[in-house]
């Protein structure tokens, strides 16, 4: 858990006037949010080098599809496919939105119209940003199997496992936390904080004391 001094300093920096105010109504919420630094923005790079050198171990002699799963993902993928293309490596990247609504708990996924028989016999990496319950990752890799490629794995940008209730194989992993209210790198709450290059945690403001890390 971040001291209170460091708090207050990275709060200073990092975090613009009137974004610490998080609500989904528009209205004044009743409980202010803090950011807590959870992984430095050399931490987080140097561990997608580390992703993309085993990357290329694993793919350096096929043709790889690279599966961005999510708005929230573009970047870790993109981060993923500029250190693929410093070692001249073949791949792909295919783009597709996934949802479900939040309001009926266990709903089903909707994913937007795709054509999976661009998949056949080719090697796919279903890339997220969060595996939290695991099953929009779950889904996603039922969907592709259906169009028999030759291999799937999956890669996330941090594997939250505490919520996790559909069983999922998590192949690589920049980061892993038990839980915890992720923003940076490419993840939003409320359509802020996702231009970080740290990744941060998010808790409400308590009186007297610091949001509880993860």
């Amino acid at each position: 858990m971040a001291s209170s001094v460091l708090l207050e300093e990275f709060q200073r920096i990092r975090t613009p006037p009137g974004l610490r105010r998080i609500s989904e109504t528009g209205h004044e919420p009743a409980i202010q949010m803090l950011i807590l630094p959870l992984f430095s923005s050399e931490r987080v790079e140097a561990r997608l080098d580390e992703i993309g050198r085993l990357l290329y171990r694993d793919y350096a002699d096929s043709p790889l599809v690279m599966l961005c799963v999510g708005d929230g993902a573009r970047r870790f993928v993109g981060s993923l496919m500029d250190r693929l293309l410093a070692h001249r490596m073949n791949c792909e990247v295919e783009y597709l939105s996934a949802r479900r609504n939040p309001s009926f708990g266990r709903a089903p996924i909707q994913v937007d119209a795709f054509d999976p028989s661009a998949w056949e016999d080719r090697d796919v990496l279903v890339a997220g940003d969060v595996a939290d319950q695991g099953a929009m990752l779950r889904a996603i890799v039922e969907l592709v199997e259906l169009a028999e490629p030759r291999s799937i794995r999956t890669a996330v940008l941090v594997d939250k496992r505490a919520g996790r209730r559909d069983p999922v194989r998590i192949d690589y992993a920049a980061f892993v936390v038990e839980s915890g209210w992720l923003v940076g790198y490419g993840m939003e709450v409320d359509g802020e904080f996702g231009d970080l290059d740290e990744i941060a945690i998010v808790g409400p403001a308590e009186p007297g004391g610091d949001a509880s890390g993860a």
